[in-house]
This record gives structure tokens, sequence and C-alpha cells, in this order.
């Protein structure tokens, strides 16, 4: 099995020793690196931090607070505490499941929930900085080198952008798996590559992109050292399918596959890619006219920002002209090491590979059946350069170390750091801008007691539904629910596809809780203000706040009663059109029958779709309603003119519907009959759904697209 260790490190130079004091300047480097780009009390796990956070990080925290209060359940990581009631896997809310296995054991001893996503930031930036410096210790560079070196390491570009991902900020993992390399191929015994294969395999309860690449580089490491004759191709196979065997099994324990469901399959492979140029065009960069650039082609390809750095360019292309000054190179002893390095590099790229704004190549390798599982699940491909970041730094270094003396390595290494440093300056400075402290959304004050009355908190719409610049204030009552151990729903989850038609307008406000006493708070007012109105709304007493309704039960509504204001009835303007697009004026009078928009119209939807309000001034003689709108039509089928009803009394159809402007126009004759609250009704009769047409598999009865109404009178 197993050959005779080298003497020599794999670049050729030899391997030293890692005494305490060296440990600790490494460790403290990359403590002092945290403690500069993120605030104390981040780091340190205050409340009054994590409370503020957004995006990925208040994911990642909500999903770990509902899955510790929550009861122990199959799959581990299951919690119908958030999206009830079918419950979610906290995995996909990007927490780092074993910290979170850790805080619901103590939790269910001491009853109180540890953060830990700061202290996991401080220490991973300690192991980023310590395991560079023993990879470089071990690569034979002297102490002041190798700390020179791990501080480069640390101010590599694409770690540093990886702040608001909790998992996917250890990169250390990634080292660590170049550190195996190094020792499997030479140093290592037999036990310490099972050990080795066995931590590859738990990369998983942390990640599984890293998971993944960092298995290929030590797969690639077995292999080498197989092909080197320091192991037997068997012991090779058999450390591979070690690290298979435990991913496999702690997959299937805690949910990520198995139980009849698998990791979601999503879109977007391909658009989340690496640009070729990326790691050489300076982003995020003192070196760039724009501290705030980076190339993106495909609106995706900030996940493949694997920009090197000043520094590291530098130190690559001396390192590169000494190599081609030389007349053999030893490769391949890294034969699987270089296979690894180009299937990362071409994963990476995806099956669209683009220069610059130029889409050069498609490879269509993600319909093959194997790849097309693994292009689903690594979708966002651009981060599989990241080993292949650190092998260019890596070896760039060591070539220059082969042909310096000590001194010499230790001044260059120097100069480049500084370099590095000064180019990424504006992604130091975004980093520490972005962890800053902010104002809190929400008064926290004001909604402690009204989430504390209830029990559950239900949102509407998904969070995927809701406008972004309100985003922070979703997720803020959502950290008041599961801190007051209460379900919630319309969180943020990776992978999640959200139907949003599915449940907007809002038709029912019981029908979206789950509990008896929900507080519902509405973030789409204007599509959901005349609905509050109707039966929708029965049972139950709504306030309005400058961003959402909040509604309680009627028996409970006191506990709502110091948020916000009454409702307002909204006035409609005459003479004017109103659009029924996005988010448009004319949206907040929708009451029932009507569809999400499309890019250019909204669909009027089942028998009877109405518009209400308050007129801006009473009408009394006459009032018309006009609108933009054309009928469905297929074939011979064309859906005809609507019954027009007027505050329950039907008046009659009107003339026409234009084909040349698609203009409906009825009058309402009121005889003296002053009317200022309207409810405008347009009753059809039977529709067909486009799916009954043969037109689509759409099921909804659809009958007039609209893109605006207004109404005149006097």
């Amino acid at each position: 099995m197993a050959g005779t260790a080298n003497s020599t490190g794999t670049f050729g130079t030899t391997p030293r020793s890692a005494d305490l004091s060296f440990i600790a300047s490494a460790a403290i480097l990359g403590a002092a690196f945290a403690f500069c780009l993120f605030p104390v009390e981040q780091l340190l796990d205050m409340w009054i931090w994590w409370q503020r956070s957004a995006g990925d990080m208040a994911a990642g925290l909500i999903g770990y607070f509902a899955f510790a209060v929550d009861d122990w359940r199959w799959p581990i990581f299951h919690t119908v505490r958030l999206d009830p009631p079918q419950g979610v896997n906290v995995i996909y809310t990007d927490l780092v499941p074993v910290l979170a296995l850790v805080g619901k054991g103590v939790y269910n001893l001491t009853g109180q929930v540890p953060l830990y996503m700061g202290k996991w930031i401080l220490f991973s930036y300690v192991m980023q900085s310590l395991i560079a410096a023993l990879i470089f210790r071990q690569l034979g560079l002297s102490r002041i080198s190798a700390l020179i070196g791990a501080a480069i390491i640390l101010l590599m570009p694409s770690f540093m952008f990886r702040f608001a991902h909790i998992g996917l900020v250890a990169h250390f993992l990634v080292l660590a798996s170049i550190l195996f390399y190094i020792r499997t191929t030479t140093v290592a015994s037999a036990k310490e590559v099972v050990w080795e294969a066995i931590a590859i395999g738990c990369y998983i309860l942390v990640n599984p992109y890293l998971l993944a690449m960092s298995a290929t580089i030590f797969f690639a490491g077995v292999l080498d050292a197989a092909y080197r004759g320091r192991f037997s191709w068997r012991f090779a196979g058999a450390s591979i399918a070690i690290t298979s065997s435990v991913t496999a099994a702690l997959a299937i324990i805690f949910g990520i596959v198995g139980q009849d469901s698998g990791v979601p399959s999503v879109g977007g492979f391909g658009l989340y890619s690496m640009n070729l140029l990326s790691p050489f065009v300076p982003q995020l960069s003192n070196l760039q006219g724009n501290g705030n650039y980076i190339l993106d082609v495909t609106g995706g390809q900030y996940e493949g920002f694997n920009y090197l750095g000043a520094g590291i360019l530098v130190l690559l292309a001396a390192a590169t002209l000494i190599l081609v000054k030389k007349r053999h190179s030893r490769h391949y002893n890294h034969m699987f090491l270089v296979l690894g390095v180009v299937a990362l590099t071409l994963f990476a790229l995806s099956n669209r590979i683009f220069v610059g704004t130029q889409l050069i190549v498609r490879l269509p390798y993600q319909d093959l059946p194997v790849l097309s599982s693994l292009t689903s699940i690594f979708r966002s491909s651009g981060r599989f350069f990241w080993p292949v970041s650190y092998l260019v730094a890596i070896v760039s270094i060591v070539v220059i170390a082969r042909q310096m003396k000590r001194s010499h390595l230790a001044a260059v290494l120097a100069i480049a750091l500084c370099l590095q440093a000064y180019d990424q300056w504006p992604n130091i400075r975004r980093t520490q801008i972005a962890n800053s402290s902010e104002v809190d959304a929400l008064d926290i004050n004001l909604w402690s007691s009204a989430v504390s009355s209830h029990t559950e908190v239900t949102i509407h719409p998904d969070y995927y539904c809701i406008d972004p610049a309100k985003h922070s204030l979703v997720t803020q009552l959502q950290f008041l629910a599961v801190r007051n151990h209460l379900p919630v729903n319309a969180v943020y989850i990776n992978r999640k596809s959200p139907d949003c038609s599915t449940r907007f307008p809002v038709r029912s406000l019981s029908e979206l809780a789950t509990t008896a006493d929900p507080l519902v708070v509405i973030f789409n007012k204007r599509s959901s203000r005349q609905l509050l109105k109707t039966d929708a709304a029965k049972g139950f007493d709504c306030r309005e706040l400058p961003y959402a309704f909040v509604c309680a039960r009627e028996t409970n509504s006191a506990t709502i009663q110091h948020i916000g204001e009454a409702v307002t009835d909204p006035v409609i303007p005459l003479g004017m059109e109103l659009s029924v697009l996005g988010d448009d004026a004319g949206v907040g009078f929708l009451a029932s029958g009507w569809s999400i928009p499309e890019p250019a119209i909204r669909w009027a939807e089942g028998d009877t779709s109405a518009i209400v309000g308050d007129l801006v001034n009473p009408v009394c003689n006459s009032l018309t309603f006009q609108a933009k709108a054309m009928p469905l039509a297929f074939g011979g089928y064309s859906v005809g003119e609507p019954i027009l009803a007027l505050n329950g009394k039907d008046y009659g159809r009107p003339s026409t519907i234009s084909s040349a402007d698609g203009v409906l126009s009825y009058t309402f004759d009121l005889g003296g009959n002053c009317v200022k609250n309207v409810n405008v009704e347009l009753k059809f009769d039977s529709l067909k759904s486009p799916e009954d047409l043969g037109m689509s598999g759409d099921t909804r009865r659809l009958s007039l697209a609209f893109k605006w109404y207004k109404f005149t009178g006097d």
C-alpha cells in the first residue's frame, strides 16, 4: 500500500515545523483583520447588532432560531416554525448546520438560544490566516514569509466579498483541503489520510459548495499520491469512498436528500458563472476608475467574482517568467491536481463562456445525465474557482521562494502585500460599510407587544413577492416572531420558487393563517386595500402603516390599536387614466377578480371583476367608465361584452369594445342620484381558460386584458 514519504515538500522545498508562537501569531493576524472589517458587536454576537441584519445573514439567523426552539423532528433540520404548516428544512436558510445543531442542544439544556454567527466569522478569519500560514510552512517558507503570505491570502478578494454568507465565509475549509493535498502527497500516513477523508465528508455540515470544491482537491491528492507510489490505487479508491459515504450518510440524516425529497431543482446555471476575464480585470479595486465595479454581463456573474488582486497578479507574473525559463517541470507529479483545476475552472465558467462582454462558446454539458443534476444543485458555478485562486497564489509564492534568499523573499512578499491591500481598499471599505450598524427598520418596542400577544405571524405576500425595499422590515418582523417562539411564514429560503400569483391578491385573511389567533401583516398595500373592506377581512380589524397593513382578530384587536392609524378609503380621481400594472395608481381600487400583472397587461379573472373606491367628488347625472382592455380570443372564441353593474345594480353591456384601440366604454345614467362611493362590477358569462382553448396550460378563466381605466362624470 505505502511508499516511503518524501522528505521534500510538494513543490520542492523543505517542510518546516510550526511552533506555538508562530501559530499564535497567525491566529492573531486573522483576528485583527476580522476586527478591522467587522464591528465588535457583530463578532461577539451581541443582539443589538444581529437584530438589524438583513439578507442572507438574517435568513440564517431566523432559520437558526426557529430550528433551535422547535421540537426535535425527522429529518433533523426540519422545522414547522417557518412556513407552517408544512415547514422547511433550515439548511436552506444559509445557517451553519453543525453549529445550529450545537445551539439547539444548548437551548434544550438551558432554555437560552446562543448566538454563534459572529464568532463563526471571527473563527473563519482566524483559521483562514492560520491554515494559510501552515501551508507556507509546510512548503518550506520561513516564519516571517509564511505570515506575510497568510496576510496576502486574507486579502483574497473573493474571500472578503463573501462576508454576507455565513456558511460560505469558511474559505479556510478550501485551504484545509489544499493542506491535505500537500501532506497526502508528501508526508501523511495512511491513518492521517483516512481522517482527512472523514473530515472532508463532514464539510456538508457547513456548506455543500465548500464540500464539492474541497473534495475535488482532496481526491486529486490521494490519486496523485497513488500515482507517485506513496499509496496503492486501492487505498486511494477507499479514501474517496470514505468521503463519499460520510457525505451521503450525513445528507440523509439531515434531510438534504432522501425522505421522499431531494435537493430542490432550480435554474440559474450559466447565469451565476465566472467571466473568463474575472481573475485578471480589476474589480472592487483602486486600479479601476469605479471602485464598485464588478465584471458581470449576465446579471449573475457577481457570484463568479474571482479577481485575484494586483499583488497576487504580480506574483503570478513573476512565477510564470521563472517557470518559462525552466527547461523541465515536475507537473506530472501533480497530474490529477492539474485535471482538478481544469475541471473546476470549466465548471466555474459554466456552459456559456464569456470573455468580457462576448459569449465565445456554448458547452451544453448541463444536459448530460449526471451533470444535469450537478448543474442544478450547484447553479452558482462561479464559486468553483475559489480553490484555483488559492492555488495560483500559493504556487506563485512557492515558485518565487525557490529562487530567492529568505530575506529577499520576505521583502518581495511585503511589497506584494502592500500592493494587494492598496488595490483592494474599496473591497475592504465595502465590507466595513455594509456591516456598520443601521437604524432599526421596525420600531421594535412598538411591535414586540403585538407579536407576543398572538399565536403566529402571517406575512403576505411571500418574501420573494414583496418589494425588495421592504425586505428589512420583513426580516425584523420575522426576528420578533421566532424570538417569541411563534411560527412565521414568507421566509427567505435558498432554492424556494414561490408562485406569486397563488397568493396575490389576498382572498381571505383567515385562509392565510394556520392558527386561531394570527397577527397578519400585508405589505402590498395598493393591491390589498380594497379587499380589507370586503368579506376577505371578515372577523378582522386592521390598522394602516406607511409600509403595510396589520390585522388581528376582532376579538383580539386591542393588541394592535397602538400601531398605525385606521385604514383609510382610497380616492378615485376623475378624468385620469389609472394604470393597473405593477403597483401603479389604479391597482389600489381593484377588489376581487384580478390576476397578477404581466409585463404590459393585467387580466380580469373569473365571472366578476370589481373596482371599488370613493370618487374625489360626488357625481349626480352620469358616470362614464372607460378602460383600455382587449378580450381573450383564440380561434373562433372571443370573450363577450360584460354586464356592467354599479353599486349592486345591473345597468347593461357596453355598446362595443373597439378592436382598433381596445377601449371599453359605458355611461351610467344616475338620474340625479348622486354617488361618491362606487363599486363597479364587470360580469361575464361562459368564460373559458387558455387550457380549455388549447392555447396553454393556464387554467385561469380570463376575460379582458386591462392596461388602464378611468372615470369621468358630471
